[in-house]
Order: structure tokens, then sequence, then C-alpha cells
């Protein structure tokens, strides 16, 4: 009996034990049909815009369950430090040190989290209260266009009018922090009236800063709110931008009459090899005669002289302008000049090819495919002749050549090929000589290659219309459903454009102003600070057939 009495006792204290664990932390009800809802906030304490608040904690309650990881998405603006604590459906902020006197406050609970069936927030949330008798009603609101809403914040610092020239979102964080819903939508709320500098950042680190490997988006002026209001705005997102210069990180002499230089990253010419000097101790210049990227290395570029340096001692001298990188920043001033020691080596580098860029047997080539020929040492193009040709059935093409620069000749198609077709490519070069005097035999490249498959494209055609008075020059961007921007047509107000020769599918479309007139879309820098070029999503897309021209299509904004 006793024996009978204390195992009851145990299931006793062991069924209170689940059930006061089972209050502690309330869980969500399993089973039932695939919720796909996305969470949100019901109730919050206090309640939204509430003054005179003396509290030193807040409790906000979701639409359904969520995960623990919501505590991760809490931020308070103006910041304050916090403890938070989570049951369920339900967080507890606590504030751990007394809020400012009269002062708008912001919680925002972000969009990084999900509910228990993994499902997340469409947009963020923010509570505003204030420790005053008044409250800061103003909003900054718009929307983000990219390609993933994962980590995208809005950054929105206040007195935009009163920032110097040496703003930087880089060394500079703001005061009001927004991350985005996955629907692109956001509102900054609290704000006082004034003027606010907005850009949306992928902070994949949260430090409120824009590394240089960060994604971003700038507005495309500056937001003034008056009265609690203000235009709403429209930010797409663009790739970060390499604002570092290049330098040369080594300088080596490969003969007596070659150099071989190697900079910090991949770097293009953007100067004739005259822009470099070589001065022996006695002052003695070698002239440079050219300068082209060493096989299989970007970052690499050999020097060649016109005659045979002096052995020993050397100086190197560059300028900012004999080099870019890849986005376009110029060479740093701060490794201009290198040492170098020449030995007494002949030159006896040796000029053969190397490469040809369509390999034998290949398929899916089209006609805009080139023929690029890469040799092994400068060519001298004065004594080079080249033929080429594409035969297939009863088409005879001609191909065009062109010097890429002293190592690459580009041969490109001079007229169209049928599609899913076998050609045969016959290119034959004769008086292949270096630039140092070494011959190399006549040679035929012979390479036989397949078409790739028929598409028919389609057309479209219509006006287009400014009524707002923007002013141009506008760019008119079709947009697949993958986000990548198929093509780009300059249009003018008032007057009707054609898209031809279109792959088939639907495209939404947009307008771009111009402003630089680059030709494409610029969404701003940071360093120094430029407002991105206007852009203007269209609500119409178009569906493109293959064979079929769409007509009339009135675009107006």
């Amino acid at each position: 009996m006793m024996m009978y009495v204390r195992v009851v006792s145990n299931i006793v204290l062991l069924s209170l034990s689940l059930f006061l664990t089972a209050c502690a932390v309330r869980i969500a009800p399993s089973g039932g049909p695939q919720d796909k809802t996305p969470p949100s906030v019901d109730t919050t304490s206090p309640p939204q815009r509430t003054r005179n608040f003396t509290g030193d904690g807040i409790t906000i309650r979701f639409s359904t369950y969520v995960q623990p990881t919501v505590r991760n998405a809490i931020s308070v603006q103006p910041t304050a430090t916090f403890n938070s604590s989570y049951s369920g459906d339900e967080v507890d902020v606590t504030f751990t040190e007394p809020l400012t006197p009269n002062t708008t406050y912001t919680v925002t609970i972000g969009s990084d989290y999900t509910d228990t069936r993994g499902n997340k927030p469409a947009e963020a949330y923010s509570l505003v209260f204030s420790t005053g008798s008044s409250i800061d009603t103003g909003t900054v609101s718009g929307s983000v266009t990219a390609t993933s809403m994962d980590n995208i914040t809005i950054f929105c610092y206040q007195g935009a009018d009163t920032l110097t020239s040496a703003f930087t979102p880089r060394n500079r964080q703001p005061k009001y922090r927004l991350p985005v819903g996955t629907s692109g939508a956001f509102t900054v709320n609290g704000l006082a009236d004034g003027t606010y500098r907005v850009m949306a950042v992928r902070d994949v680190n949260r430090n409120g800063l824009l590394d240089p490997n960060e994604e971003f988006g700038m507005a495309r002026a500056d937001v003034t709110v008056r009265d609690g209001r203000s235009t709403p705005i429209a930010v797409r997102m663009g790739p970060p931008i390499d604002v570092l210069r290049p330098y040369i990180t080594r300088v080596r002499a490969l003969s007596s009459r070659r150099l071989l230089v190697q900079f910090s990253e991949p770097v293009v010419p953007a100067q004739d090899a005259m822009s470099i000097g070589v001065t022996d101790t006695l002052d003695h210049t070698t002239p440079v005669m050219a300068m082209v990227q060493a096989p299989g290395a970007k970052d690499r570029f050999v020097v060649l002289t016109t005659e045979s340096m002096i052995p020993g001692n050397h100086k190197v001298h560059f300028d900012t302008t004999t080099v870019r990188d890849t986005t376009g920043n110029a060479l740093s001033d701060t490794t201009l000049s290198h040492d170098v020691n020449v030995p007494a080596l002949d030159d006896t580098t040796s000029l053969r090819l190397i490469a040809v860029s369509v390999r034998d047997s290949a398929r899916n080539i089209t006609s805009s495919t080139p023929f690029e020929i890469e040799f092994s040492d400068f060519v001298n193009r004065t004594t080079v002749s080249v033929r080429g040709t594409i035969t297939g059935g009863t088409d005879t093409v001609p191909l065009s050549a062109e010097w890429k620069n002293d190592r690459t000749l580009v041969l490109k198609m001079s007229q169209s090929l049928k599609a899913s077709s076998q050609y045969d490519a016959r290119i034959s070069l004769s008086g292949l000589q270096s630039l140092t005097g070494v011959g190399m035999p006549d040679t035929t490249i012979v390479r036989t290659f397949r078409t790739s498959d028929r598409t028919d494209p389609g057309t479209v055609n219509g006006t287009f219309r400014d009524t707002s008075l923007v002013g141009g020059p506008y760019l008119l961007r079709f947009i697949d459903d993958r986000g990548a921007v198929v093509r780009t047509l300059e249009v003018r107000s008032g007057e009707t454009w054609v898209a031809d020769s279109l792959p088939a599918g639907t495209y939404s479309l947009d307008v771009i102003i111009d402003t630089n007139r680059n030709g494409r879309f610029d969404h701003g820098t940071s360093d120094p600070y430029t407002p991105s070029e206007r852009w203007i999503r269209l609500p119409a897309t178009v569906l493109v057939r293959q064979r079929w021209t769409l007509d009339g299509i009135h675009l107006v904004i």
C-alpha cells in the first residue's frame, strides 16, 4: 500500500512539474493545414503613441507563436540599452538605464525572425512613445527593390541639411535604423520635422555602417518631413562600389628589355606606355615601347623597352593614369616609383600562339561570338596579314579583324549565321613577328562548330510621355523575371520607341533619369556621398511572344 501511494505521489509531482513548465513558456498548437500567414504584432503595452511614459519596460504580443530569435530583431532608437525575455507569442523589453526625459523613442521589431511555421513578417513594426508631453509624429516611408530583402536596413540620418561634403555612411552610424521586411515596404516613425538623408544597406554584420563589400541604394534626394508628413521614396539596391585605388606591389626585371609589374588587384591600361619612365643611376632614360597584360594574370603587366637597359639599378616611374582598376579607380599616388635591378640577361622570349577562344567542335556559338587569338608576346601589328572566313552549306561569311591589345587579335562575324547549323572557320595568319624581331611561322587555325538552336525573338513598340516634367534624358529598361536588365532604350517624351529582337518572356519596365548620360542606372556613391539617379517603376508588364509584334504600349510618367 505504501509503495502504491509513493508511485502515485511521484506521478502527481511529475504531472504538476510538466503543468508548471507548460505555463512558463507558451508553445504553438500542432496539427492542422499549413499556415503561410506572416506573423505580425497584435498588441503592445504601452499602446502606440503613448505620452509621458515613465515605465522601465514594454511588452509586445504577436498574432501567433514566434521563434525565440525574435529577440535578436529588437532595436531601440535613439539608442538605449535593454534586456529582453521571450514567452512564445510575447516579448518583454526591459530598459537597463533610465530613458531620457522629453524624448520620442521608437522600439522596432525587425523582419529577421519567423513564426513557428517558418513564416517571416511582411514588414518591420515600430512602437513609438514619448517620455514627455509631446510626441514626434513624423514619418519617412517608401519601398526598396532588390533581389532579396535579407539583411536590408534603412539608414536614416537626421539633419541632412547640416551634413558637410565629408559625410559618408562608411564611418557614421545613423540615428535611426529600420530593418526592411519581405515586402520591401518601410516606414520610419517617431521623427521630428526636419530634413533626413535616407539609404538602404544590406547590413550583413549589423554594425550600422556601409562596409565596402555591402550592397546599397541611395535615395535620389534628401527627404523633408513637414508637419509630420513626407513624400514616399523608392530606393533601388545596387552592387558594392569599389573606392580603393590600385597600387603597385612589385616590379622586377625579366631580362634586359622586360619588366614585370604586379598590382594589388586586376587592372586595365588607361594610357599608353609612354607614361612609364625607366632611369638608371646616371640619369639615362630608356624609352618604353609597349605594355600589355601578362599571360594568365590580370594583375600583372609586362613592360617592353625600345632597347636593352644597362645592367644595374634602375628607377621605374609611373603616372596615376597609367592603369585603372576594373571600376575605374586610378593608380594610387603612393607607389609611383620603384627600384629594380636589371640583370645582364639577353631577351630570348619566343612568339607563339597560346590560346583560341573558340575550341574545336564547340556548340551553341552565336553570330556575336568573337574568335580571340592570344599570343605569348608583343606582336608587331604592321607586319601581320590576317584572312578569316566561315563556311557552311552555301554560306560564306567573312571575318573582320581588329587588335584588342599587342597580344590579342579579335575576329568578328560580319553577318548572322543560321541556327542549329554546322560551320567551319578558317583563319590564316602570315607575317607574324614580335616587337623584338622574333618571327613565327605562318599559321592556319581551323575550327568546326555548331550554332545555337533557333530562338525567334519578338518586338514591342509604343510611345512615351513625361507629364510630370521630370526632364530627361530617359532610359527605358526591360527587366526579366530574374531581375536582369535585358534591354535599355533611350527614349524621348512625345515620341515613339521600338524594342526589337527581345527574347520571349514577361518583362517589367522602369524608367531611369540618366542625369550623367552614361547609359545606365547609378544607385549613388558613399565616399563621397552622392544620391542615386531618379528611378521610376512602371506599373505595366509586357508579354513578348516569339515572332510577334506587340503594338501600342503607351507609357506615361
